[in-house]
């Protein structure tokens, strides 16, 4: 797993996986003032412009949309969390601060627990000279999920994102970088499936920015294989569709083209660890996987709640020994 979350107390630091803060629930940060709007953004499913997941359901600090003609605004200051926990594993590492914002100073590495922090900083000096946008491009998905939330996906080629709503966002995003490059992360619905998408990811590959793209593992290896030299890819590996030979086909296929980035995220739903055991027993004979591909494994939440799915004591531990990188 990647330490990208700084924790911070009394300027002394440590760096930990995003992971390893959801897996102790450490992920409550009500009250604490967020960067979230300043250094990153969320673009919904139905096109409205957020400062984070976070607030969406509150509809707090709406920005604007991507389908109307008003102009989308930029924020200038941290605001204020209210959420109950953090929902993103991108925003849990967003620069917050509990009192005092000196306090994202940090000086020296040393021993800081998981337990008592007073700021998040990110920890690798790439995201800290980028802004960060996180954008949920369309609704409409080829999968259905029995977990996925019923927000976040339809069969209704009207939730694909337009040309004029690309145009819109490109143009915003030109002025929320304020100098600095863009790391884009686009979810879905599937973002793959819209025509429009693999041309709006070389283009802002053109700009210098990163692109890191979720797909369910839907399209042929050849198109990932391209994808590939424009973007970080992240196939969610969702056991109800993705058989593990066509997986197989696009593990092997995208690390032979030698990709920028390359990651599967295994959705492990309670009592299925025996499913992403088979898959991994698989993958492991492809050449130089372990080597070129970065796995992690996600614990659900329960649908349309938001809420973490209840495991075995037994499943968590083993979860933690896969996120180790222990497959043996």
């Amino acid at each position: 797993m990647s330490k990208l979350a700084r924790l911070i107390k009394d300027n002394i630091y440590k760096d930990y996986a995003p992971q390893e803060l959801i897996q102790e629930n450490v992920i409550q940060f009500k009250g604490w003032k967020c960067s979230a709007g300043t250094e990153g953004l969320f673009i919904d499913w139905g096109g409205e412009v957020w400062p984070a997941t976070c607030v969406v359901q509150s509809r707090r600090h709406r920005l604007g949309s991507i389908y109307d003609d008003s102009p989308i605004e930029l924020l200038d200051d941290y605001i204020t969390c209210q959420a109950k926990t953090c929902p993103c594993l991108v925003e849990i590492y967003l620069p917050k601060y509990k009192n005092d914002p000196t306090s994202l100073v940090e000086n020296l590495s040393g021993d800081v627990s998981l337990l008592d922090f007073d700021a998040i900083a990110r920890a690798s000096d790439h995201d800290r000279h980028r802004k960060y946008i996180m954008w949920a491009f369309g609704r409409k998905c080829n999968f259905s999920c029995s977990y996925c939330d019923d927000h976040s996906h339809s069969k209704d080629d009207n939730d694909l994102v337009t040309k004029t709503a690309i145009e819109k966002v490109t143009e915003y995003s030109d002025r929320f970088r304020q100098g600095k490059s863009l790391m884009w992360s686009f979810t879905g619905g599937e973002p793959t499936i819209n025509p429009l998408f693999f041309d709006f990811v070389k283009l802002l590959h053109s700009k210098g920015d990163t692109v890191t793209v979720a797909s369910n593992g839907s399209q042929h290896a050849n198109y990932y294989a391209e994808l590939s030299q424009y973007a970080n890819i992240n196939i969610s590996v969702h056991f109800e569709y993705l058989k593990p030979s066509k997986l197989g086909k696009i593990v092997s296929t995208v690390i032979q083209n030698q990709p920028m980035w390359f990651g599967l995220n295994f959705m492990i739903m309670p009592g299925k660890l025996d499913k992403c055991i088979e898959y991994i027993t698989e993958l492991k004979k492809i050449p130089n996987f372990k080597e070129r591909t970065n796995v992690h494994f996600d614990i659900l939440r329960v649908k349309n709640t938001g809420v973490f799915e209840i495991y075995a004591a037994e499943e968590l531990e083993i979860i933690k020994k896969l996120q180790s990188g222990d497959y043996d």
